[in-house]
């Protein structure tokens, strides 16, 4: 998945190349309802905040907004 996305990073053009988005996506769909699981407590980890992050306009909700704060709060103790 980190692999697809840094080939997609690279342009639009690069996004259309075999399964990149639909892998992507799919990591995202993984992530989002692990979100909704608990949307209370739930940490992503690096490698699915990069994920989260280069589609965070898809989720642009108070769910979003705390689960990217969650995020940050951990990574800084």
């Amino acid at each position: 998945v980190l692999t697809v996305l840094e080939i997609v990073r690279e342009g639009p053009a690069h996004r259309e190349q075999s399964d990149a988005e639909d892998i992507l996506q799919t990591a995202l769909s993984g992530i989002w309802q692990r979100i909704e699981a608990a949307p209370k407590s739930c940490i992503m980890t690096r490698d699915e905040f990069k994920v989260f992050n280069f589609f965070q306009h898809q989720y642009q909700n108070s769910t979003a907004a705390e689960a990217k704060s969650r995020y940050w709060n951990n990574l800084n103790g």
